[in-house]
């Protein structure tokens, strides 16, 4: 599971890389020149695609942020959510 985390991590700060370039000098990949009508608007999706991605892998403490940050009653209350959520130290 760590490598999985990583790889998350690295494609985030690629993205955010790539970002920064296209808002700053305007470059796009080749492969996706023929698209891009507006290099700044790709340029700040990227970067906010890749902050998406990198705080996904990020750890804060024992819990991963893709965790909820907060938990409702009635999720503790219902046996679907205790199945379906990734609520960690929860009891219900």
């Amino acid at each position: 599971m760590a490598w999985v985390v990583g790889t998350g991590g690295f494609l985030g700060l690629l993205a955010i890389s790539w970002g920064i370039v296209t808002l700053r000098t305007g470059w796009i990949l080749p492969t996706a020149r023929r698209h891009v009508t507006r290099p700044k608007l790709h340029g700040l999706g990227a970067v906010l695609t890749g902050a998406s991605t990198l705080l996904q892998s990020l750890q804060v403490g024992a819990a991963r942020l893709t965790r909820p940050f907060f938990v409702k009653e009635e999720w503790l209350d219902s046996q679907y959510f205790r199945d379906h959520l990734p609520l960690e130290g929860a009891s219900g």
